[in-house]
């Protein structure tokens, strides 16, 4: 599972992150994780919103690809908009409880996040004007 997927959700103004630890080292990221050989990108970004946030999403369109900057393989990230759920911490059913890496989630205000090197990467596609994927 090299290639990872995420969702950025933009909504009033805020960006939704989550704090985990990778590889030892804590950061906050938009929510996402590996890509499973049964699956697409974007059916990997669903997914793990889902269980880091408990939140229900769909596709808007894809902001970014290109090289992971942290790890081997291919970084995918979607626009997604939330269509259910209620936000909350959620769990990386991969780990054992007492292993978990997700610590933390919450929205920040986009202009706090401008220097954010992988924020800085979807800026500019997230600021586009555009319409929903198809399909």
């Amino acid at each position: 599972m090299a290639d990872r997927a995420c969702m950025a959700i933009l909504q009033d103004g805020q960006l939704l992150l989550v704090r985990q630890t990778y590889r030892g080292e804590t950061l906050w990221t938009f929510p996402g994780g590996g890509i499973m050989l049964d699956e697409t990108a974007a059916g990997a970004a669903v997914r793990e919103v889902k269980e880091e946030t408990n939140l229900d999403t769909q596709i808007v369109r894809l902001l970014y690809t290109g090289p992971r900057t942290r790890g081997s393989g291919m970084y995918y990230c979607y626009q997604g908009e939330i269509i259910g759920g209620v936000l909350q911490l959620g769990t990386d059913p991969e780990l054992p409880r007492y292993a978990q890496e997700l610590h933390e989630v919450r929205w920040w205000q986009i202009e706090w996040l401008t220097e954010h090197p992988e924020v800085s990467l979807i800026l500019p596609a997230l600021c586009q004007q555009k319409g929903p994927a198809n399909g």
